[in-house]
Formats: structure tokens, sequence, C-alpha cells
């Protein structure tokens, strides 16, 4: 972004936080040469234990089912005349 005539990094709170660098070795079997690599990311994917598995899923259902009733509770007079209006 450029402003008032410099340019400004722009702050993103996903890459200052979670990005990270991984860096890769290739060596050639044959003559020994070696190729490196660094790959950014910005994610990373865990296996976790069953029963953490199993009470984060808990704890996600139980969040989105109080979403779904709070959508349902604020928006029922238009759910219940879209049905009306179907039968």
């Amino acid at each position: 972004m450029i402003k008032n005539g410099e340019e400004t990094k722009i702050s993103n709170p996903v890459v200052d936080n979670f990005e990270f660098q991984v860096s890769h070795e290739i060596q050639c079997q044959t003559c020994g040469n070696t190729i490196s690599n660094n790959e950014e990311y910005n994610n990373l994917c865990l296996e976790l234990p069953e029963k953490l598995q199993n009470s984060l899923d808990n704890e996600k259902k139980k969040y989105f089912s109080r979403r779904a009733k709070l959508y349902a509770e604020k928006n029922f007079d238009f759910i219940l005349n879209m049905f009306s209006n179907q039968l």
C-alpha cells in the first residue's frame, strides 16, 4: 500500500503469527549434489490423541448447535413464512 508517497507494509495477522518455513535438502545419490529449498506455510496438520480429538469434536458440535439455535430464534418469522409458502 502506498500512502503519502511511501510504501507501507500491510500487516497480516495470519502471516505475522502463524507463518513458518520448512527447509528441504535433496541430495543426488549418484553425484552428491545437494539442492536446498525453503517453503512457507501458514497451517500445520497434526494427529491428535483420540481423547482430545473427541473432546474437540464435541465442543465444535455444541458451538455450532448453539449458533444454529440463535440463528433460528432471530429468524423464526422468516423461516416460518418460507415454509408456510411451500405448503
